[in-house]
């Protein structure tokens, strides 16, 4: 027989400390494993980015060359009303070959009415027209301009705060003019059909009704938004573009202006309209989506090994960039002028730590930033005192891929 002292030495079960003790193990385990999901999310979306990307470029290319937007002239500046007289002809704001200027094709952000001016365009198709074709122009405040890509004036110094930057007299940078498409009866596309042509048709959705008899529309694409309407619109299960993804297009023409640099930029998650604000000094109310800096030193990019450059802007401005993120460089045409200005992609490999904040004497305040890009070689063009010319990077948020390669102005 068990003694009774024996039975109370008889573990029946765990005490309370035990218990608690063995939930803080299961708890941080548990912390350890939650931790590295968000950056399995953005492995995962990085991955799925780098998939799609080169898809949809390569889609868009294939689609300017078999519409022939820049041939046909379906091409149409996005001008400021500032800048053009009343009555100007219709043909004198498309890009012109001749003239050598670099065009962005961004038929997206051309035909969203959030970034017109209220004033319209009034242009004559021709001399001798008495017709008055009526277009909306882009939208400008201080230092940004709507018509530019990036969206600043070509005056504006990126030193200084944009929203509150007095213009100067002489351009400070090279233009890169904004481009829409337009229709048959010349006008901006619909956003409609803008989104239809600049959001990838390869990431879809399917579409779903309550009543399977009703066909479907889709009445605003950024807002994922499906109307039944009868008799019209996209059958039931209809599979339609999410508008995660959407791009534009950079032309930068070479010398002779019968090729030019092409480069597909695909966006994900883009903002598509841009409030431009005024006399803020705070970054986050500044524009985030395209940012402007200047290059202040510039070596290597021979060889194809990339090169190293020093970008400066006004610390009113986000400095936030990350390996993988993409800047352009645009660059002058020569010392002499003779030479069309250059922009060429370049992707972010490497940052020297943080961005340092200056302020010299009688200057404002600027943050600087050390980068190591990779992408292709750069001359550096020398003015007359055999200094660098002016350079300036273009910081676009969102920017998932660029494909760039060499066509004739002719097959665009």
């Amino acid at each position: 027989m068990i003694s009774s002292k024996f039975k109370q030495r008889i573990r029946r079960a765990v005490t309370l400390v035990e218990v608690i003790f063995a939930i803080g193990v299961i708890l941080i385990g548990l912390l350890g494993l939650l931790s590295i999901l968000p950056l399995a999310g953005k492995r995962s979306q990085d991955s799925v980015s780098l998939s799609t990307g080169p898809q949809i470029a390569n889609r868009v290319l294939a689609e300017l060359k078999s519409n022939r937007f820049y041939s046909r002239g379906r091409l149409m500046r996005f001008e400021d009303v500032q800048d053009v007289s009343p009555g100007t002809l219709f043909g004198s704001l498309r890009p012109n070959a001749n003239s050598l200027e670099a065009f962005c094709i961004d038929p997206l952000y051309v035909s969203n009415d959030l970034n017109w001016f209220s004033d319209p365009l009034q242009l004559r198709p021709s001399p001798s027209s008495t017709n008055i074709i009526t277009l909306p122009s882009s939208n400008k405040v201080a230092g940004y301009d709507g018509s530019s890509f990036p969206s600043y004036s070509t005056f504006y110094n990126p030193s200084l705060n944009p929203s509150v930057n007095p213009v100067s007299a002489v351009p400070l940078r090279f233009p890169m003019r904004r481009v829409g498409l337009l229709s048959s009866q010349n006008t901006w596309m619909p956003i409609s059909v803008a989104r239809a042509i600049a959001q990838n048709q390869d990431d879809l959705i399917n579409v779903r009704v309550d009543d399977r008899s009703i066909p479907v529309r889709l009445a605003d694409i950024s807002q994922g938004t499906v109307l039944p309407v009868e008799g019209t619109g996209l059958e039931y299960g209809k599979r339609i573009p999410s508008g995660e993804y959407s791009w534009l297009v950079t032309v930068s023409p070479l010398s002779g202006g019968m090729y030019a640099n092409v480069a597909v930029v695909v966006l994900r998650n883009r903002t598509n309209e841009f409030e431009f604000p005024t006399q803020v000094a705070d970054p986050e109310e500044n524009l985030k989506g395209e940012r402007l800096a200047n290059v202040t030193f510039q070596q290597g990019f021979v060889g194809g090994a990339g090169g190293v450059v020093h970008l400066e802007a006004t610390t009113s401005i986000h400095s936030d960039l990350v390996p993988g993120d993409w800047v352009m460089l645009s660059g002058s045409g020569g010392a002499a002028g003779d030479l069309p200005a250059h922009h060429r992609w370049y992707r972010v490999v490497g940052l020297d730590g943080q961005p340092e904040i200056v302020r010299a004497s009688g200057q404002p305040e600027v943050w600087r930033h050390r980068v190591l890009l990779d992408g292709p070689d750069r001359d550096f063009d020398l003015d007359n005192n055999g200094t660098i010319d002016p350079t300036f990077a273009t910081l676009v948020s969102g920017v998932v891929c660029v494909t760039e390669t060499v066509l004739k102005l002719t097959e665009i």
